[in-house]
């Protein structure tokens, strides 16, 4: 019941994704970058400092950032006259893995 709800303030039937994306492609292990965060059909810059990982076929960007729902415009639902709530942000943790990375900007250190 609360996951349809939560769905439902999402709009996920609209916007059935989460999209990550970096502005700055020259991104380094464990430096500030900027991320935008497309969530409920609202763009959010956050900044972060994102894990990259390299193993010989791929590399990993690993990262997590937290939102609140007003600075989307929400309110998270409550059931049960506010008995059962959900919490004021979400947290977003991603894995990005990226396969032929040489092709990419993404510098490790």
């Amino acid at each position: 019941m609360i996951e349809s709800d939560f769905q439902k303030m999402l709009r996920a039937y609209i916007y059935p994704q989460i999209e990550i994306r970096f502005p700055n492609k020259n991104l380094k292990n464990y430096v500030l970058t900027p991320v935008e965060v497309i969530i409920a059909g609202k763009k959010i810059t956050k900044v972060i400092r994102p894990e990259i990982k390299t193993t010989t076929d791929q590399r990993s960007i690993i990262g997590n950032t937290e939102i609140n729902w007003k600075t989307l415009g929400l309110s998270p639902p409550k059931r049960f006259n506010g008995l059962i709530t959900i919490d004021e942000s979400i947290n977003i943790k991603f894995v990005l893995n990226i396969k032929n990375y040489e092709q990419c900007d993404l510098t490790q250190k």
